[in-house]
């Protein structure tokens, strides 16, 4: 008989918001990786597109072999409540007792859970954020008397108020205390959230995906450079200044070059606003998958742009994914840590990811047909993790 894994997560790769795209890409890619090694991956998630209608719940079964349970959710997760008050008594009391409000949608699958046909797991994994899962992992470790994980891919109080982080930290200690292993996505957040609650976090960074999609290395010198952005942007967070000014600063080009952005109407008013009249700026919009596979395969190089402001000591997870497809990745930005922490870690020569004028010379050069100063992963040690790593590593906790 399959061992079995049951996977609680708010979202699940192909049936998320757009938002949630990271996150559950990462939870997908754990299923199916032990359901490759011959296990049972059952996945309850959070009713985000409507597939149970007027039911409460409903099974289905991927090609993959994936079971996903799929819960409604309450109407009213969010707080809408006019009076600011009532609105700050019922934030204070969900997360100091139960989290934060995911726990409406958790108290769901905890109601129904005894009509899944599930009896007793091996494991469990619970994938942060938001909360909810973290209570069901705790809830359902104890009476099941199963070993459960905790994967964390934030730092343990985002979203959380100032003034309710030691309420927040009280709660997730207790539940994260239950648990057979926490870990983190990055190192930097697995040694100060350890430090903050007083727990051993082990690091399991994003998987670099299998290659899905054949990629064009030729250069084209009589057609435009393209660089390609896939996803959202915060400026708040993700400093424009670097890459404006290694643009804005070359008076000329050996070739055009174009931006292109598969995102956000927001993300593509940043980068045309930012960028001016240097090079051009493209939206392609929200792409399906198959479309941005093709945009990808076919652009010159990738750009991420780090996260700039403390305390995301982290890498962008779209890098991760990036990554899979080959291409020289450029990286331009104000780096809080992530970037220079993960470089070495995987043994890739150093990137000056804050200099104008080292950034200036890596687009130069690549326009040029020489990727040498942007990131390859070719050059990396292979101390990254492959979509194939997972399952040995979360087994590794047991």
């Amino acid at each position: 008989m399959k061992k079995q894994l049951l996977i609680f997560a708010w979202e699940y790769d192909g049936y998320h918001s757009i938002s949630g795209a990271a996150l559950s890409r990462r939870i997908r890619q754990v299923a199916e990786d032990f359901e490759k090694n011959g296990w049972q991956a059952i996945v309850i998630h959070r009713d985000q597109r409507g597939e149970c209608g007027h039911t409460p719940f409903v099974i289905k079964t991927e090609p993959s072999g994936v079971q996903r349970i799929v819960v409604r959710s309450v109407k009213n997760v969010s707080d809408y409540s006019r009076f600011t008050l009532l609105r700050k008594l019922r934030t204070f009391y969900y997360v100091a007792f139960h989290g934060d409000r995911s726990y409406k949608w958790a108290n769901n699958v905890i109601k129904y859970f005894d009509k899944f046909g599930i009896t007793r797991p091996d494991l469990i994994i619970s994938f942060f954020t938001p909360r909810g899962p973290l209570f069901l992992g705790h809830h359902f470790g104890a009476k099941l008397h199963t070993p459960w994980i905790a994967d964390l891919q934030d730092n343990f109080d985002h979203g959380i108020s100032q003034v309710l982080i030691p309420e927040n930290k009280r709660w997730t200690k207790k539940i994260l205390t239950t648990a057979q292993a926490v870990v983190h996505v990055s190192t930097e957040w697995a040694e100060t959230d350890g430090k903050l609650l007083e727990l051993n976090i082990k690091t399991i960074r994003h998987a670099v995906p299998n290659a899905t999609t054949k990629t064009d290395t030729v250069q084209h010198p009589d057609k435009p450079f393209t660089i390609f952005y896939g996803g959202s942007l915060s400026e708040q967070d993700q400093s424009l200044y670097v890459l404006k000014k290694a643009i804005n600063d070359i008076d000329t080009f050996p070739r055009p070059v174009e931006l292109l952005i598969a995102g956000t109407t927001p993300t593509f008013e940043s980068f045309a606003r930012v960028l001016g009249d240097a090079i051009t700026v493209k939206n392609l919009g929200w792409l399906n998958k198959q479309d941005y596979n093709a945009q990808l395969a076919a652009c010159d190089c990738s750009l991420v742009i780090p996260w700039s402001t403390p305390p995301r000591q982290v890498v962008p997870s779209k890098f991760y994914e990036l990554c899979g497809y080959g291409k020289p990745i450029w990286i331009v930005g104000n780096d809080t840590g992530g970037f220079a922490y993960l470089l070495e870690e995987w043994k890739h020569p150093a990137i000056a990811t804050t200099n104008i004028g080292f950034q200036q010379k890596a687009l130069l050069a690549a326009i040029n047909g020489n990727f040498s100063l942007m990131f390859n992963m070719q050059n990396c040690a292979q101390n990254y993790i492959k979509e194939d790593d997972l399952f040995k590593k979360y087994t590794e906790l047991i």
